[in-house]
């Protein structure tokens, strides 16, 4: 009766054990992007400069993402349209991508104005070298939505700067009410992400979560940029809510190092699938056990979905490959189906063997009731260690 009862609300039960551990669950533990967010930055305002007009802001801002498919553009030129923008391509218009080199796009106009967006210093740059000031209020806008974890994209048209446009990640829809619901039923939420301190301070308040999960660029698989050391006391600083520490913890002395940069405890991944409960196979564990300090590489750094894994034949191609320019279809054919090959099939070599840094703490297999305890009783002796050493 339970599992038809769920079933109803479009949820699939594997068993009825499954149905009745929901009623002990009291965390629910979601990822920030593309799961409280929709996972792009999206267009959200125009700041215009002193003395330019919006309605020019916004028309070439509109002009520059007319042939501009990524998320940013798309939603730049529907925030346009939603303000009433009617922009047209001009017969004749030449249209240049982004590239990592240049950092901006646009267009050329047949009329011979040229219209730009892009990073703000490429922009000021770009403005220069036509002969053009940079307006004195531009980096007070630019740092004024840096500093609300936000993404500014300047616009130029020829060498006269008219604004940034105000991307950020953008919470879904119903998901504050939806976290409240839970509050209410004593389910609390806690957000994961690796994002920056300030972009994760407006996600955590907008959506409303009760806790949050710092995970720095040590841990394994999914990753961001930014170094647990570094991550964790800027998050603490900015969030009114605990702070949970991830990556590159395994052992007691990361839990101890977490508890001093302000964290109220942390999360481990790593070091549990080299547990005895652990069901990835034992090729896969061995393959842990085996790693050294610098046997993890991140793939797909460079399209945006960095994701930290063990080194082998498969990783090593991937990488090679991503350097080299190959695109989202080719580099696919790597990973499609990987993740299975390495914990059901142990294929060490063609698998995607999810691991962080940490891997290089793993030496045996245990039980995770071993595995706590210990990281338990060491951090309780570094703590000691510690406070002995500073009192002397």
């Amino acid at each position: 009766a339970g599992m038809d009862r769920v079933t109803r609300f479009n949820v699939i039960a594997m068993s009825g054990k499954a149905v009745e551990a929901c009623g002990d669950v009291d965390t629910m533990i979601l990822d920030k992007t593309g799961t409280i967010t929709f996972g792009n930055r999206l267009a959200a305002d125009f700041l215009p400069v002193d003395g330019a007009d919006r309605s020019e802001l916004i028309r070439c801002a509109a002009l520059t993402s007319l042939h501009d498919d990524t998320p940013e553009g798309k939603s730049t030129l529907d925030l346009a349209r939603r303000m009433g923008d009617c922009s047209q391509e001009a017969p004749g218009s030449t249209f240049l991508d982004f590239t990592a080199q240049t950092r901006m796009s646009g267009v050329d106009l047949p009329d011979g104005r040229a219209v730009r967006k892009g990073a703000a210093d490429a922009i000021e740059q770009y403005a220069r070298a036509q002969g053009g000031s940079i307006p004195s209020d531009l980096h007070t806008i630019v740092e004024q939505v840096s500093s609300l974890g936000g993404t500014p994209l300047a616009v130029c048209e020829n060498d006269k700067i008219l604004g940034v446009i105000y991307l950020k990640d953008t919470v879904k829809p119903g998901m504050a009410e939806r976290f409240e619901r839970l509050r209410a039923i004593g389910i609390k939420t806690i957000m994961c992400t690796g994002d920056n301190p300030l972009t994760a301070a407006t996600i955590a308040q907008e959506a409303g979560v009760d806790g949050f999960i710092a995970e720095g660029t040590e841990s394994g698989g999914h990753v961001g940029e930014m170094a647990t050391m570094a991550l964790v006391p800027q998050v603490v600083d900015a969030v009114h809510v605990p702070v949970i520490a991830a990556g590159g913890i395994a052992d007691g002395r990361g839990l101890a190092a977490a508890l001093a940069l302000g964290a109220c405890g942390v999360q481990v991944g790593t070091c549990l699938l080299a547990s005895t409960e652990c069901p990835i196979h034992e090729n896969y564990k061995a393959a842990l056990l085996k790693a050294r300090d610098s046997d993890t590489i991140v793939t797909g750094r460079i399209g945006g979905t960095p994701v930290r894994v063990l080194k082998n034949r498969m990783s090593r191609e991937y990488v090679r490959q991503e350097n080299a320019g190959a695109d989202k279809m080719e580099l696919e054919k790597y990973t499609l189906g990987s993740l299975r090959r390495a914990v059901f099939d142990g294929d060490t070599e063609n698998g995607s063997l999810m691991a962080g840094q940490a891997a290089g703490l793993l030496h045996e297999v245990r039980p995770v009731e071993e595995i706590f305890a210990a990281m338990v009783s060491e951090a309780k002796d570094c703590i000691a260690g510690v406070y002995k050493e500073i009192t002397l």
